[in-house]
């Protein structure tokens, strides 16, 4: 039987998951391209597994911080995108999967390549309609610039996956998949599937940190007390924690359920008065 949940409830949320699982799974693809098609099978398995529980999501408290400290440790330390982190999980962030016109979608990272069409300013905000007017009536430069975005991967599924879009202000922006938009372009293709959200320029709140993240802050200040710095460095870790409390309920709920229970130094770094 489930414990009572201890998380905020849109850490549950199915779509959340999903996308955090459809991540996992085409990074580690990409990380491992030698593995076979029966290895891939199992590795999208281990993936997918939360997902094909009979529970249909209801995950028990180890489970879902298993879930996202796995995530959180692939995106942070692995792939160096910790944004990814706190945009899948901030609770005053919706997600949502739709059909999304290619055309009207701005690019995060134009690529190189577009720097050369005339008559582009390619930079963040250029949209593939700003694209296909630099491309119209020029067939030669459509088939080349299609073949340079084929080749940027070897790997079709690759293109297979939504890609990750965020609305604000009426406009939409990539934040993951612009080779993927791209080549749906260069291709002729209207629509693409992709995960949208809509921040409306807030600050993510309630996000999933890392236990990791909060334990640092405990040995931190397990190594000022070896070194005699406790006294000086104790205040500034304790308000270290305390950025994190403020900004994400999750924080603190994890820091009380995983560590404070269980560690007398964290119980002592907690009782110091912040800087």
């Amino acid at each position: 039987m489930n414990r009572e949940r201890i998380y905020p409830d849109h850490l549950y949320e199915p779509s959340r998951v999903a996308l955090a699982q459809q991540i996992l799974q085409k990074e580690l693809r990409k990380l491992f391209p030698e593995l076979s098609p029966e290895n891939r099978g199992q590795l999208d398995i281990a993936v997918t597994g939360w997902a094909q529980r009979p529970s249909e999501y209801h995950l028990d408290e180890m489970e879902l911080r298993d879930f996202w400290n796995i995530f959180a440790a692939m995106m942070e330390s692995v792939k160096l995108k910790p944004k990814f982190v706190t945009l899948l999980t901030a609770g005053n962030y919706h997600w949502r999967r739709e059909q999304l016109v290619v055309a009207d979608i701005g690019m995060s990272s134009p690529f190189d390549q577009l720097q050369q069409l005339p008559g582009l300013k390619a930079r963040p905000g250029t949209t593939f309609a700003d694209i296909g007017k630099a491309l119209s009536d020029k067939p030669d430069l459509i088939a080349e610039h299609r073949r340079i975005v084929e080749s940027h991967s070897t790997d079709a599924e690759q293109n297979t996956y939504p890609i990750i879009v965020r609305e604000q202000d009426g406009r939409l922006q990539v934040m993951d998949g612009n080779r993927r938009a791209l080549l749906a372009f260069m291709h002729g293709q209207r629509l693409i599937d992709a995960w949208v959200y809509r921040s409306d320029g807030e600050a993510p709140k309630d996000f999933w940190v890392p236990v990791n993240d909060l334990y640092q802050i405990v040995a931190m200040y397990k190594i000022a007390k070896e070194t005699g710095r406790a006294e000086q460095d104790g205040p500034v870790l304790r308000r270290m924690l305390d950025i994190h409390f403020s900004q994400s309920a999750v924080a603190a709920i994890s820091f009380e359920d995983r560590i404070l229970s269980r560690d007398d130094t964290a119980r002592e770094l907690y009782g110091i008065l912040p800087a």
